[in-house]
């Protein structure tokens, strides 16, 4: 009797623990289940030929290989829902996307990755929708997979992946909300911070619609070019010698070009320009042959004047303006100014007054310049300036969209 009871008690045991092996986590290939839809339409998945939601008693996972034998990605499901973390992976291993569901619902941190390990995105889920932070990132350029995949293959040591913010956001209820910054990528200038790389920034409503001031600059200069009239181009490093050769170029073609080839007189003009050699702005004519310190309110009267060369700006006349606002106990106000042989204004070149908009000849290389500047409430705008790269601006004012066009207050 003891001996029979023995054997139940044996074949109690076995069986549970037969029972509890069989609903422990399991984990299939992507051939092993199907998805079936329930009453509601909701795709459930199946281990095939079984009745019960597939991880009914305990999360399993579904998890697929590549041909070379690396896992490609692994998936968690609760009855018949994603559920848990998950992850894919790029055919050599590295990982390509993470993140986590809940009952079928995203939830968490998302974050994806390119060919070399570089960030991609970054979003944050809440019940199925974005909520909180939102970063996108530039992926690798060609040349840098290719240089990455070719250490590897040499067994050598590849630098460290820097990622390359590209927006920034912050969404709530899967909607846009608060303010937002996007960035040009550096391109080679990794001295740049975020600050000078911001291509366009401005804010979302609570509604997700754009409001209030949107601002988008130009991106980063990284060459010069000396533009003829007529549009032939010379192209300079973006440096202080590149533009100084640039304007003493500049000057001496124009005042060897033929007649004919310039009837007009117009002026060679000296360009910042981006990486694909898109003109942005005016920094310097041609037609400036003297440069000179002024009292503004004495038009008439030169106080001291110099070469017209970017070397005599720096060394001579911004020193000495400097010294002589230093040496007068008044509120003196200077400008150095660009002047044609006529004695006309071309441009001014820098000023001690805080009204001026003028941007410092020195400092007109790496400015940072707007494109448009746009006002909006709700999603819609009937205010907005265009600062375009011949120097003009245009407005539009009122919902007749009013254009006015302003010319650049130089004479370039």
């Amino acid at each position: 009797m003891v001996l029979e009871m023995h054997k139940t008690l044996i074949s109690v045991v076995l069986l549970s623990f037969f029972l509890i092996s069989s609903c422990g986590e399991k984990t299939l290939g992507p051939d092993d289940v199907e998805y079936r839809r329930d009453e509601n339409g909701t795709r459930i998945l199946y281990e095939i030929a079984q009745p019960e939601p597939f991880g009914s008693f305990h999360r399993s996972y579904v998890q697929g290989t590549f041909a070379n034998g690396e896992i490609r990605f692994r998936i968690g499901f609760r009855n018949g829902l994603k559920d848990g973390p998950f992850f894919f992976n790029h055919p050599n291993g590295q990982l390509r996307l993470q993140g986590s569901y809940e009952n079928g619902t995203r939830n968490g941190i998302f974050m994806a990755f390119g060919k070399i390990g570089e960030l991609i995105y970054e979003k944050n889920f809440l019940n199925g929708e974005l909520d909180g932070n939102f970063s996108l990132f530039y992926a690798a350029s060609e040349s840098d997979v290719y240089r990455y995949r070719e250490a590897i293959r040499q067994g050598e040591e590849f630098p460290s992946i820097k990622d390359h913010i590209r927006l920034k956001a912050q969404f709530k209820n899967g909607k846009p909300f608060g303010p937002y910054k996007a960035y040009y990528h550096p391109r080679g200038l990794n001295h740049l911070n975020e600050t000078d790389l911001i291509k366009e920034e401005g804010f979302f409503d609570g509604d997700g619609l754009l409001a209030d001031e949107q601002v988008k600059f130009y991106p980063k200069t990284q060459r010069l070019y000396v533009v003829f009239p007529g549009n032939d181009r010379i192209e300079f490093s973006a440096s202080s010698d590149g533009f100084s050769r640039a304007i003493d170029i500049a000057r001496e073609s124009i005042l060897n070009m033929p007649a004919f080839r310039n009837p007009e007189k117009k002026p060679a003009l000296i360009f910042t320009a981006d990486e694909k050699g898109n003109l942005i702005a005016p920094i310097w004519s041609s037609h400036v042959e003297k440069i000179a310190i002024r009292d503004p309110l004495k038009l008439g009267i030169l106080i001291e004047t110099f070469e017209p060369n970017f070397e005599a700006f720096v060394n001579f006349a911004l020193p000495q303006a400097q010294k002589m606002l230093d040496s007068n106990s008044s509120s003196q106000s200077l400008e150095i100014v660009g002047l044609n042989p006529q004695g006309k204004l071309v441009d001014i070149l820098w000023s001690n007054s805080k009204a001026g908009s003028e941007i410092p000849l020195h400092e007109r290389m790496f400015a940072k310049r707007t494109k448009t500047r746009r006002t909006w409430n709700q999603g819609s705008t009937t205010e907005a300036d265009w600062f375009l790269n011949d120097g003009s601006k245009l407005l539009m004012r009122g919902e007749d969209a009013l254009i006015v066009d302003h010319k650049p207050q130089a004479s370039f």
